[in-house]
């Protein structure tokens, strides 16, 4: 009797180990389909995204901040003041924008600028060189008090391009609306 409960034992613990295995390869599954989800949720929110042109301001209501942000001017180049970019074969795209701060509460530009802010080219996407301490960006450094407006600049380093996407706040709206600047050849000095 005790060798036929040790075999349920045994044959009830296989069922369970590949059981077990069959939901962690469906889950890994799953978790790709969900990515490709993923992929078609972000493909939709650009598809529901505002899309402006250079000098167009976006009403930014974030989780860090309410601001109206407007950039203003593009522009593209290899080499500024000695400086190049990391990657051989990169460009520098330096964007000079306007921000108002639309909130009750003064902000911290970097609150802002640190997070949410890419640059798309025709093949990679860049992040924000907000800090780096490059002599030819401005960067904004005091909080920005209510009503304020300021002017600063953004600079990525990305492939050369005849045009760019500036998403803005992405992934922080306290809102489902998102802002895409569309930049195209025309826009780029």
């Amino acid at each position: 009797m005790k060798r036929i409960g040790f075999i349920v034992l045994i044959v009830l613990s296989i069922i369970l180990v590949v059981g077990c295995s069959t939901d962690n390869t469906n889950d890994a599954e799953n978790e790709v389909g969900n990515n490709s989800t993923d992929n078609d949720e972000s493909n939709d929110n650009e598809e529901d995204a505002v899309m402006l042109e250079i000098g167009e301001t976006g009403d930014m209501k974030t989780t860090v901040a309410e601001y109206e942000m407007t950039p203003t001017n593009v522009e593209v180049f290899d080499e500024r003041d000695g400086e190049k970019p990391t990657n051989e074969g990169d460009v520098f795209v330096l964007i000079d924008f306007t921000l108002k701060n639309t909130d009750t509460e003064s902000v911290d530009p970097e609150d802002i600028i640190d997070l949410g802010v890419v640059l798309e080219g025709d093949e990679f996407t860049s992040d924000n060189y907000w800090g780096m301490d490059y002599d030819f960006v401005e960067e904004l450094e005091e909080e920005i008090e209510p009503g304020e407006e300021v002017t600063g600049q953004l600079l990525f380093e990305l492939d050369p391009s005849d045009s760019y996407e500036l998403h803005f706040d992405w992934g922080l709206a306290a809102e489902d609306i998102r802002y895409i600047w569309e930049i195209d050849e025309n826009d780029i000095n």
